[in-house]
């Protein structure tokens, strides 16, 4: 069964990136969305590395500013790189090797997304759906606190999203 997965995953990789080949061998610039799309494809198949790799390229070769989605995806890469490590160890914690990695990997791109050293770095909030990615890498590495650190953190920068307002108090008095 696992195998099966793992080849369905393979085989919507390479189908992805070969389509993405054919439309640049069609005369296509490839935009932002572009890459978003196959680096989330990276991410849902567990191919961190190659995520990053598509990331860098984006950059480098085409000089496209990442969006919210980039960073998300690559969280989302690295949470779910962390969670086949953790599964590979029959659900042990991966505190060393590919799953502590990726999830200080995570936690490092959740921050440099945020930078605004200069004018030459663009701050990019994080939503939700980032939120969430990170939060499933911290739980994914057994780090509980951390996650729930993040969701508190979460709800002081965005107000809950609507999800967890407070119920106001009546006093009986």
């Amino acid at each position: 069964r696992k195998r099966v997965r793992r080849d369905a995953r393979r085989d919507s990789l390479f189908r992805a990136f070969l389509m993405f080949q054919e439309m640049q061998s069609g005369g296509i610039e490839p935009d932002v969305g572009a890459y978003n799309a196959l680096i989330h494809v990276c991410a849902k198949c567990g191919d961190a590395s190659r995520a990053f790799e598509v990331f860098r390229r984006m950059q480098l070769e085409h000089d496209l500013v990442p969006d919210v989605i980039t960073y998300t995806s690559l969280i989302k890469a690295c949470a779910v790189a962390t969670a086949e490590a953790a599964t590979s160890r029959g659900g042990a914690t991966p505190d060393v090797g590919g799953g502590r990695v990726w999830t200080e990997t995570a936690e490092r791109v959740f921050e440099d997304m945020q930078q605004r050293d200069n004018h030459f770095t663009s701050y990019v909030a994080p939503n939700a759906h980032t939120f969430e990615a990170l939060m499933e890498a911290c739980l994914a590495a057994g780090r509980a606190e951390r996650a729930l650190e993040r969701l508190d953190e979460m709800l002081d920068l965005h107000g809950g999203f609507g999800v967890m307002k407070p119920v106001p108090r009546v006093s009986a008095a």
